[in-house]
C-alpha cells in the first residue's frame, strides 16, 4: 500500500509539473520561441514542423548565413572522413528549402541531443534538456550561458567533436540484444519511457551544488584514468536518500550534464530510472536496457553481451 501511495503521488506530481507551464525552467528566449512556434500550452510538436521553424527564425534574424557556415565547416569534415550513405539520408529530413540543401549540424548534432527518445516528436521538455546541455558545454569552453538561439547553436557547435559524433551517429542502431524480437522491442519502449527532461522542470537551479562538484571530481579523476577522487577512493559513486529526496532529479540534470563528455567522446553514457509500479522497475528490466545501450554505443560488444544477458 506504501509504494501505491508512493507511485500515485509521483503521478499527480508529474501531472501537475506539466499542467503548470509557470514553473518551467526554460530560459526566457526559448520560452518565448516555444510559444510562437508551437503554441503556450502546447507540450510537444512534430519534428518536421519544430525545424522548419528553427530554420525560419534563422532566416527572419538574418543569421542564416551563420548556420550554413557550420554546414560548409562540416561537410569539409566529412568528406574528408567518408560520410556515410545512412548518414546522408538521415540529413536530408532537414534541410533548407532553397536549392534542398540538408543540415548536417541540425540533423546529427542537434537533433540527437534534442529528440533524446527518438520519436519524431520535440517536447517542451526537451527543449529545456538541450538548454541544459548547452549551457554544460558553455562552461565545458569557457563561453558565456547562451542567451537567445543563436548564442545556443554557436555553443554546441563549438563544443562538440566532429569524430565522437559520427561515431555516435554510426552506432545509434545497434542490434537488440534481448532473447526476443518481442522482448528487443520492449527494452526500446522502456529506454524511451524514461522521460528524463520532465524531471528536469522540478530542479531549481543553483540547488545542491555541493553534490554536482562532487560528482564532477570524482568524475574528472576517473576521466583521467585514475582512482575516483572521493573519501573511499571507490569506482562507483553511491547516492542513498529517502523517497521524494530529489534523487531523480538530481540524476537526470547529472545525465543531461554528462552528455558533453559522452559527445566529445570522454565517456560512454548509459542511463536506467526506476518507477514504481512499471516494468522498468525489475531488475531484468534493468540489465537488458544497460545492455541495450553499451550495444548501441559499442557494437563490438553486443555479441558478448548477448549470450551473458
Amino acid at each position: 500500500k506504501a509504494l501505491s501511495k508512493i507511485a500515485e503521488l509521483e503521478a499527480a506530481h508529474a501531472r501537475a509539473a506539466m499542467r503548470q507551464e509557470e514553473y518551467t525552467q526554460l530560459a526566457g528566449y526559448l520560452k518565448e520561441w516555444w510559444t510562437q512556434t508551437a503554441g503556450k500550452r502546447a507540450r510537444s510538436a512534430p519534428l518536421e514542423k519544430f525545424f522548419a521553424a528553427l530554420i525560419q527564425w534563422f532566416k527572419d534574424h538574418k543569421t542564416l548565413d551563420q548556420l550554413l557556415e557550420y554546414e560548409d565547416d562540416l561537410e569539409k569534415e566529412f568528406k574528408e572522413e567518408g560520410l556515410p550513405e545512412s548518414l546522408i539520408q538521415t540529413s536530408k529530413k532537414i534541410y533548407v528549402e532553397e536549392g534542398g540543401r540538408p543540415l548536417h549540424f541540425l540533423s546529427l548534432v542537434v537533433l540527437p541531443l534534442l529528440d533524446n527518445n527518438m520519436d519524431s516528436v520535440i517536447e517542451r521538455t526537451e527543449l529545456l534538456g538541450l538548454q541544459v546541455t548547452a549551457e554544460e558545454f558553455a562552461k565545458k569552453i569557457g563561453e558565456p550561458l547562451p542567451n537567445s538561439l543563436t548564442d545556443l547553436l554557436a555553443i554546441i557547435f563549438q563544443g562538440f567533436d566532429k569524430a565522437a559524433v559520427l561515431s555516435r551517429a554510426n552506432h545509434v542502431a545497434g542490434s537488440p540484444i534481448a532473447s526476443s524480437v518481442a522482448e528487443g522491442l520492449q527494452v526500446r519502449q522502456i529506454i524511451q519511457s524514461y522521460r528524463v527532461n520532465t524531471l528536469l522542470e522540478s530542479h531549481v537551479p543553483g540547488t545542491r551544488q555541493w553534490l554536482f562538484d562532487r560528482v564532477n571530481k570524482w568524475l574528472e579523476s576517473a576521466i583521467k584514468g585514475k582512482a575516483a577522487a572521493d573519501a573511499t577512493g571507490n569506482r562507483m559513486f553511491l547516492l542513498l536518500a529517502g523517497p521524494g529526496m530529489g534523487k531523480s532529479v538530481f540524476s537526470a540534470v547529472v545525465e543531461k550534464r554528462l552528455m558533453v563528455h559522452a559527445y566529445t567522446g570522454q565517456i560512454i553514457q548509459v542511463r536506467h530510472f526506476f518507477k514504481v509500479g512499471e516494468q522498468r522497475a525489475q531488475g531484468k528490466a534493468m540489465v537488458l536496457c544497460l545492455a541495450q545501450q553499451l550495444a548501441d554505443a559499442l557494437p563490438q560488444m553486443a555479441a558478448k553481451l548477448e549470450p551473458v544477458v
